[in-house]
């Protein structure tokens, strides 16, 4: 359920997801860094993304984080 609520806010508003370990469906390597996606796009991504003014910021220290996941299995 937690999952849902999280899609849901990344689709109404700009949201940084922070400090978590991301990683790439790329090949890159797993890296800490930000994920910033804004009305539901992710924006930016990296260990130097900026997190825009005012945006939700959801800290993801110790989790994982791997953007663009379902988009990347269709």
């Amino acid at each position: 359920m937690q999952a849902l609520g999280i899609q849901l806010l990344m689709l109404l508003q700009t949201v940084a997801v922070n400090g978590g370990t991301v990683h790439p469906l790329d090949g890159t390597p797993p890296y800490v860094g930000t994920v910033v996606v804004v009305d539901g796009v992710i924006e930016a991504c990296g260990e130097g993304a900026q997190v825009p003014e005012g945006a939700t910021v959801i800290e993801a220290k110790g989790m994982h984080v791997v953007p663009g996941l379902i988009d990347g299995m269709i």
